[in-house]
């Protein structure tokens, strides 16, 4: 989700962390990409999740939470609670060489 179309030199991921309670699961990936609508770099600090696959996803600068406050609040709960998993760069690097190999076959 987080590669999408975007070209390899287009995206950079700055940090990814994964939390999972039960089977739930919360991916918090900061990360930077090329905006086709304005030519520039935007820094996007997200949060994707769903239960046992990924499904939605809520960015942590938003002002109000609205129809997501109770995501939200599950991902704050996950954060106390959960099993955690840093992502090294060397390991985020694999990740998307793999992603964009496979794009190419």
């Amino acid at each position: 989700m987080v590669l999408g179309l975007n070209k390899p030199d287009e995206i950079r991921i700055d940090s990814l962390d994964a939390y999972r309670v039960d089977n739930n699961f919360y991916y918090h990936v900061q990360y930077s990409y090329v905006s086709s609508l304005e030519n520039e770099w935007v820094d996007l600090d997200m949060v994707y999740f769903g239960y046992r696959h990924i499904d939605n996803s809520f960015s942590l600068k938003w002002k109000s939470w609205g129809d997501m406050e109770d995501a939200h609040q599950a991902y704050l709960a996950a954060l106390e609670k959960g099993e955690h998993r840093s992502f090294s760069q060397e390991e985020i690097q694999e990740y998307v060489d793999a992603y964009y190999s496979s794009r190419n076959e």
